[in-house]
Parts: C-alpha cells; sequence; structure tokens
C-alpha cells in the first residue's frame, strides 16, 4: 500500500500546487490592487474621518482587522471558480484521476488558496502603516506571533473554502452563500468591535462568539500587534484555530468527496 506521504504523491502535490501558483501570477496585481482599495479607504476613514464623529481613532484597530480577515475574502473568492468549473468543463475531474489520494487533491486546492490569500495580505501591514502616517503605530508588534496567527488563520480560510463550495449548488446560489455564512461569521467574530466590549455589553452572547472561528483569529491576530490586554490570550486563540482547521479541512475534504463521488 503507498501512504499519502510517499515521495511519489508528495511530487504531485507539489506540481499541483506550482500549477496553481503559476496561473495566480497573472491575477496577482489585480486581486491586490482591488483589496488596497478596501484596505486604504477603511483604514483612513477610521483614523481620519470617523474621530471628528466622536469615535475614537480606530485607525491601527481596522488596520489589523483588514489583515487578519483579507484572505477570508480572497479564499472565498475561489468558490466561484471552483463552482463554476463544477457546473462547466470540470477540469477538477481531470486531477481526480492523478496517481495521488483524491483527498490530496482537495488539500492542495485549500492550502493553494492560502498561499494566495497570505501573498496579498503581507502586503496590507506596511500600507497600512503607510496611511496611518505612523511606523510606531503597533508598538505592541509580536512579528513571531503575527506570522504564526497569519499563517494558520489563511490555512483555515483555504479549507473552509472547500467547505463553502461543497456546500453551494451552483453560481446562482453563491449569493446565498456570502450574506448567511461568510458576511456574519466575519461582522459578528468582531470585526469592527473587540470581543471584550461584546462581553460588557452581552455577555451571554459574547460567550456564544466563542464557537466562532474569526473571533479567535480577529482576536489572535489583535493580542499579537495591539495591546495584549484588549484582546482574548494569544495562545488560546492559536490552540483553538488549530483545532477548528482539523476539523474545517476533515468536513471541507470530506463534503467535497461526497460531491464528486470520489473513492474513499
Amino acid at each position: 500500500m503507498t501512504h499519502w506521504y510517499s515521495l511519489n504523491n508528495l511530487k504531485v502535490f507539489w506540481q499541483l500546487l506550482i500549477r496553481n501558483m503559476v496561473i495566480f501570477i497573472p491575477q496577482y496585481k489585480d486581486k491586490l490592487i482591488n483589496t488596497l482599495i478596501w484596505h486604504t479607504l477603511s483604514v483612513s476613514i477610521f483614523a481620519y474621518i470617523m474621530p471628528h464623529l466622536g469615535l475614537a481613532n480606530f485607525g491601527a484597530f481596522i488596520l489589523i482587522t483588514n489583515i487578519a480577515s483579507a484572505g477570508f475574502f480572497n479564499t472565498t473568492e475561489n468558490v466561484a471558480i471552483i463552482v463554476s468549473d463544477l457546473e462547466g468543463d470540470k477540469a477538477i475531474s481531470y486531477y481526480l484521476t492523478l496517481p495521488i489520494p483524491q483527498w490530496m487533491v482537495f488539500a492542495q486546492m485549500a492550502v493553494a488558496s492560502a498561499i494566495q490569500a497570505l501573498s496579498i495580505a503581507i502586503v496590507l501591514l506596511p500600507v497600512g502603516l503607510l496611511v496611518l502616517g505612523n511606523i510606531h503605530a503597533l508598538p505592541h508588534f509580536c512579528w513571531w506571533k503575527f506570522a504564526i496567527i497569519l499563517v494558520i488563520s489563511n490555512l483555515f480560510y483555504g479549507f473552509f473554502s472547500l467547505i463553502i463550495a461543497a456546500f453551494t449548488r451552483n453560481i446562482h446560489t453563491m449569493n446565498n452563500a456570502w450574506l448567511r455564512v461568510v458576511f456574519p461569521l466575519w461582522y459578528l467574530g468582531g470585526s469592527n468591535f473587540p470581543w471584550i466590549k461584546m462581553k460588557t455589553v452581552f455577555p451571554g452572547f459574547a460567550h456564544f462568539l466563542l464557537a466562532n472561528p474569526l473571533t479567535h483569529i480577529l482576536e489572535g491576530t489583535r493580542a499579537a500587534t495591539l495591546e495584549p490586554s484588549l484582546s482574548l490570550p494569544f495562545w488560546m486563540c492559536t490552540s483553538i484555530l488549530i483545532a477548528f482547521t482539523f476539523l474545517i479541512a476533515y468536513i471541507g475534504i470530506t463534503q467535497f468527496m461526497k460531491r464528486l463521488d470520489c473513492l474513499r
């Protein structure tokens, strides 16, 4: 029996990953520009306009929120590509005939999405600091914690996109996934507020939100970059997020294999 970690399987996995990145490179510029427009505008508004309306300077807070969640939106964009292929050419059927366990084909898709999202997210930090006009805007920034949470977060996003694609019947129902799943998870995960404030106002609901993986992504990223005492503990968020990632990976791959009636 050939194990999944055999040299041949890993070579095929790597080649599929390289193929996806080669396809992505020509799209990188446009995706980066699109993300930077959203990023620059939101950081600018919260840093320079909202304080005049009585809201404290939330520029650094939104900067970190954008970095932590950019991968969420970039990977879910890939869902439309996957669903379109399932409805059309079904190129994925060819990859399932390659000499590699079929679940590794789907895992490779998730990893490729994660790498693509990560390549965009890392650019947001220097750009955001330029917008704020202060390279010392993040005095509590810990680069190695930031790197850890960013990598794990984007891996989670990559596998999460498999679940969305597996349960999206066709391209016409994509909007349902966005409005019913993606946006609520992000918004209630604390995109515009720290979890500790939600706990102060609605403690019961705040504890319910701990079941949302986006809560741990956003809080963990802030714990690595902003004032740690105002966020959930970094290592708690990281540990829970790793568990979520394995769970989401299992569910996403299993559901995708069911949808395509793959061998197990």
